[in-house]
């Protein structure tokens, strides 16, 4: 059974719901001290739990650790085929990229220490890895966008919100940002150009996703 449902990681026990009923279907405990993010894979067999320590690759089926990756991850992202996995550090401002088999380091991405420039605080800090290439957004009243694709050939700023983003989104398409901010709106913005085509007033803000 592929599970593709909703997951709610909390420090040390797991529980997934199903999207519609809204219901606990699985809980089962993991042994790690904190979470800092955690990711489906393509797949929906694996869930991969990072925190200051590594990421734990988890059989959601059999609910057993496969591997542990020794690294300090704040955001995560599966590739496209499952087969690797993306790793943002705050404390170095750069990507890891491990293979899933063996565990192995691929590549360091630097070069995103822009961001030390931007904020006091980072409250969001997201990893997309899909067919358009790897993105990471990171900020918090202001975002930088970075990307490792023909899409986005350099780094874009985006600015607009009053009040800490509390969530980010890339569409499918790879040509939108959707953010969500404390200051109750909802802006979207164009990948290509960078501006913000669209701003929504809300009543909170929320969690968005594909």
């Amino acid at each position: 059974m592929k599970y593709r449902n909703f997951i709610a990681v909390l420090i040390s026990f797991i529980l997934i719901l199903t999207s519609q009923a809204q219901e606990i279907i699985e809980e089962f405990t993991i042994n790690v001290s904190s979470v800092f993010d955690f990711a489906w894979s393509p797949s929906g067999d694996f869930i991969a739990v990072g925190n200051s320590e590594e990421i734990q690759i988890i059989q959601v089926q059999e609910q057993t650790i496969v591997s542990s990756i020794s690294t300090t991850s704040h955001s995560l992202a599966w590739s496209p085929d499952g087969s690797q996995i993306a790793s943002y550090s705050l404390i170095d401002n750069s990507i890891s990229i491990f293979d899933i088999e063996s565990g192995e380091l691929e590549k360091i991405i630097d070069g995103i220490q822009e961001i030390n420039d931007m904020d006091d605080f980072i409250s969001v800090r997201d990893l997309t890895w899909n067919e358009c290439g790897l993105f990471s957004i990171n900020g918090a009243v202001d975002l930088f966008v970075w990307g490792e694709s023909e899409l986005l050939p350099e780094p874009l700023r985006l600015s607009g919100h009053s009040e800490a983003v509390i969530n980010t989104m890339i569409t499918d398409d790879c040509q939108t940002v959707v953010t969500s901010s404390a200051d109750a709106k909802l802006r979207i913005w164009s990948i290509e150009s960078g501006k913000n085509t669209l701003v929504l007033d809300v009543s909170r803000a929320f969690t968005i996703q594909n």
